[in-house]
């Protein structure tokens, strides 16, 4: 189901927002990602006709998000600048190569794999298989079918942050939720996970951003 933004909204976002339909959402959900990218998590329940007007209606605290986000992601751009030709690589820095996509994809395929062996050997549980992709707003996830799936971009963060996501989606392997069990679960898994998830919470324009991108390099 496709909704149809009107033009004054449009006019008034840095980005055009971006409506998510959710069939497991109970209510609507507006978040500004590291970038200033806008998305409204919609129920599927509920009159799509009222999307337009919840935007409308939040248009200053979008504008006010997107201007922090903004000014944040300007630190961080200074911040690589100042390491020169570096990456960071799980709470180092390293050289920067000529494929920078590829090295965080193959060091992130061996992370998970290795984290997520450990962690359902601990939990007494199998996963299926493991893919690598580049997610916009999810930092791991968990199918029904037992598949799990991690950004590469998290090859970026310390180790800690890292081992957290991964012990995350492997919980969901036993409680495909959020409940207090799962979260009991996680304080025995990675004892320090709030950490992890403030980490995250605050440095997702650091991950998002590709300096190499910006200089013309290949990244694939």
């Amino acid at each position: 189901m496709a909704i149809k933004l009107n033009q004054r909204v449009l006019e008034c976002a840095m980005q055009k927002p971006r409506i998510r339909i959710s069939t497991r959402a109970r209510r609507w959900r507006l978040s500004v990602d590291a970038q200033g990218g806008v998305e409204l998590c919609w129920p599927a329940g509920l009159n799509p006709a009222l999307a337009d007007e919840v935007l409308w209606a939040h248009r200053a605290w979008i504008a006010r998000h997107q201007r922090r986000q903004c000014a944040h992601f300007e630190q961080v751009r200074a911040a690589y600048d100042a390491r020169l030709r570096q990456l960071p690589l799980l709470g180092e820095w390293v050289a920067l190569t000529d494929r920078p996509e590829a090295l965080y994809r193959h060091h992130a395929q061996l992370f998970f794999a290795q984290w997520c062996d450990r962690f359902c050997q601990q939990l007494q549980v199998r996963y299926r298989r493991i893919t690598i992709r580049d997610p916009k707003t999810r930092w791991g996830s968990c199918s029904v079918r037992g598949n799990l799936s991690f950004s590469w971009r998290l090859m970026k963060a310390p180790v800690f942050v890292a081992r957290y996501v991964a012990a995350h989606e492997c919980g969901h392997l036993v409680h495909p939720n959020h409940s207090s069990r799962f979260w009991a679960l996680m304080a025995e898994l990675t004892p320090d996970y709030p950490r992890a998830q403030q980490w995250l919470k605050e440095q997702a324009a650091f991950l998002h951003y590709d300096p190499w991108r910006d200089d013309g390099r290949d990244d694939g």
